[in-house]
């Protein structure tokens, strides 16, 4: 049973490392020295935390599949146990907090009500300036499983995001040759996914940490009309009902590329999702990029032979990560491709480009 640590309450007025914290919206862990208790990091004195291996672990229960006798595999750089008994798993949990648009993106929300005061509609807002989080662990007993942990050659300052990215990326092949190998049944029902830290002998230390976290009630706050939202909407729509079919098919397409790049936090796959956009969108029965760097000029008012040092590497990097050659993206190509995705789609679906994105892609162009 799920073991409840006693919620730690910190007050935003009282607390300026959590104000930081909500403001850059970082990672939890950084707040647990101020939190006392321990649930879930099965630390003890001969694995003391921060001493060993950073890691990643995933456990499957198997779908009324039994092994026997219990397998247990070991390399250097990882272990797979194909066995029954008890799986412990934990972590930290904030009850206030809402997922986000992006799956590793929790908002404690601000409440209000637009009330009538004065003659005039006010905005009232009801921030609860308590913020609480706590820890949990449980047992989940009985079980027949396949667990694996990997260690990979990072340092131990690395980021919970490429820990559990590189985690993913390189027991993937694994977990497919058990899949393709034994079937679906043995990798049936994920039970836990964690990172943290392991030792010679195999001991699991979790790391106890959230997802990022923002307050809401820190935000700027915005306020649109809704009458002209009326009537932008209706001439937008209006709008869109004059595209052809072949068009229209394109721009849904590219729409649920855009959000799926939106959400994901795997750089690879967000890039991937942003360039699959804007092939949605430009590079229809063709795989050659011409008609992409003239959009781009057609919108940003230069020669198509301007965006061949933007456009042209994007799509190296799409070549060598199709090619399995490398599983290596920058943060530069993922928001190059981000920018040029957003303004191909905001070209397409709307009747006009905020000045802003326009000079974000006219950053992207090499100075001369």
């Amino acid at each position: 049973m799920m073991q409840p640590a006693n919620p730690q309450i910190f007050h935003r007025t009282n607390l300026t490392t959590l104000k930081v914290f909500l403001t850059a919206g970082n990672n939890l862990r950084i707040l647990l020295k101020n939190m006392a208790p321990t649930h879930g990091k099965n630390a003890d004195d001969d694995h003391p935390i921060g001493s060993g291996k950073p890691a990643y672990r995933i456990v499957y229960k198997t779908l009324r599949t039994v092994t026997h006798p219990y397998v247990v595999l070991e390399w250097p750089n990882f272990r797979v146990s194909i066995a029954n008994g008890d799986i412990n798993r934990g972590g930290l949990t904030v009850p206030d907090a809402i997922p986000a648009r992006n799956q590793r993106h929790r908002v404690i929300p601000e409440h209000g009500r637009i009330m009538r005061i004065d003659n005039s509609n006010s905005y009232m807002s009801c921030p609860d300036l308590r913020y609480t989080f706590s820890g949990w662990k449980e047992n989940v007993r009985a079980l027949c499983y396949v667990e694996i942990i990997y260690v990979p050659e990072l340092s131990k300052n690395v980021s919970i995001e490429e820990l559990y990215s590189v985690g993913r990326s390189s027991v993937a092949d694994l977990k497919a040759l058990l899949d393709l190998k034994y079937g679906p049944r043995l990798l049936a029902m994920p039970i836990t996914e964690e990172v943290g830290e392991t030792f010679d002998d195999w001991h699991w230390n979790r790391h106890i940490h959230s997802s990022k976290i923002s307050a809401e009630t820190q935000a700027t706050f915005k306020s649109i009309n809704g009458n002209e939202m009326i009537k932008d909407l209706q001439r937008l729509l209006n709008r869109r009902m004059d595209f052809g079919e072949r068009m229209l098919r394109r721009i849904k397409l590219a729409s649920q590329w855009y959000w799926m790049a939106d959400a994901e936090p795997d750089q690879v796959m967000r890039f991937t999702y942003w360039r699959l956009t804007i092939e949605a969108l430009e590079m229809v029965d063709t795989t050659n990029i011409a008609p992409v760097r003239d959009r781009l000029a057609e919108l940003c008012g230069n020669s198509s032979n301007d965006w061949v040092r933007v456009v042209g590497p994007l799509y190296g990097v799409r070549s060598v990560l199709l090619h399995g050659n490398s599983r290596d993206v920058t943060e530069q190509s993922i928001k190059t491709a981000e920018i040029i995705a957003r303004i191909l789609l905001h070209s397409r679906l709307l009747d006009e480009i905020p000045a802003d994105l326009t000079d974000k892609v006219r950053a992207l162009l090499p100075s001369r």
